[in-house]
């Protein structure tokens, strides 16, 4: 039946509501300042030399993605910037190490962000140091904080939100997948336009042919034999018949000679 007693000084809420209601209010306050519009976003390069991670150098979320862009970009350059990605502290490393990768040129495309966690331990990226620092970005950045169901207040600063850090290197390499699709597909339109172009110029150059053209010089010439050789046999019936005409005058002028005859 033992009792106890307990002076409380101050009192809050804690608990994974009251950071969402931190979170949501804060979301608002930069929301109002435009840190958020449409507009601050910037596109991604069509191809980017290297790329600047900003992540824990020993998570999963970086080999992940180291894994990722070794496959599908081999040629891209890749410089990670090791920085804490949850604890105290974290949210001013993070915000550093953008500023940093920025600075210093170090990517044509930032990726900041981490794999999978609780709420609390995605808290970092929802700080407003590092969506100002999001903000601020002179290059493109893409947020990749956790999984698909997870989001962060940096996803909303940033010029392109990832659902997974894998996606968003997938989406660095996009444009060079993109690139050799439009590839495919024009060359196979080049190919088809060129068969097409080439069946036109066969039938166009057909009638050119040797046999061709021998048939269509004898239909041309044809009729001109068939009035060659009417105007030859109406030539030899003309003979004839002049021929017949002398004679018949011949023996008639004989005859009247003869009957002068003395």
């Amino acid at each position: 039946r033992g009792s106890y007693q307990i002076v409380a000084e101050s009192m809050e809420e804690t608990g994974v509501g009251n950071l969402l209601l931190l979170i949501e209010e804060r979301k608002q306050r930069l929301a109002r300042e435009g840190l958020f519009d449409e507009d601050r976003k910037i596109p991604l390069p069509l191809f980017p030399r290297k790329v600047a991670l900003v992540t824990s150098p020993t998570g999963a979320a970086v080999r992940d993605m180291l894994q990722v862009l070794g496959r599908r970009a081999r040629g891209i350059d890749v410089v990670v910037v090791p920085v804490p990605v949850q604890g105290d502290g974290a949210a001013d490393k993070i915000a550093r190490g953008i500023e940093l990768a920025d600075r210093h040129g170090l990517g044509d495309v930032i990726i900041v962000g981490r794999g999978g966690g609780s709420l609390e331990d995605l808290a970092a990226f929802s700080e407003e140091v590092v969506v100002r620092a999001v903000a601020a970005c002179s290059v493109p950045i893409i947020s990749a904080v956790g999984h698909e169901i997870d989001f962060a207040l940096s996803d909303f600063a940033a010029d392109l939100r990832a659902p997974t850090p894998s996606a968003a290197a997938e989406l660095v390499a996009a444009s060079r997948e993109e690139l050799s699709m439009r590839w495919r597909m024009a060359s196979g339109v080049i190919v088809k336009t060129l068969r097409g172009t080439l069946r036109e110029v066969k039938q166009a150059l057909k009638p050119f042919s040797g046999e061709d053209m021998e048939r269509s010089f004898r239909q041309v010439v044809q009729p001109w034999y068939q009035r060659l050789d009417d105007a030859k046999e109406d030539m030899g019936r003309h003979m004839d018949d002049l021929v017949k005409g002398l004679r018949h005058r011949l023996d008639a002028s004989s005859r009247e000679l003869a009957a002068c005859s003395p």
